[in-house]
């Protein structure tokens, strides 16, 4: 998890959320960005009981999409 990542994952840990999407613009060269969608979930049954209960994914697809996906994440 990069820093601005963790930190969002720090702070979810404080307010007890299990899941949260932000959209971004992700910067790709001198001018060009790219609308993305960062979708954080809490882990079930997670050893940890820091941040790294927090899974994140990044998409440009609609995060309710991904919900075929839960059974790998």
């Amino acid at each position: 998890m990069q820093t601005s990542e963790q930190a969002q994952a720090q702070r979810l840990l404080q307010w007890d959320q299990d899941r949260y999407v932000i959209n971004r613009n992700l910067l790709l060269n001198d001018d060009e960005r790219h609308e993305t969608t960062l979708i954080y979930r809490r882990r079930d049954n997670s050893e940890c009981t820091d941040y790294r209960q927090y899974s994140v994914i990044m998409t440009n697809w609609n995060p309710r999409l991904l919900g075929e996906y839960a059974y790998r994440w």
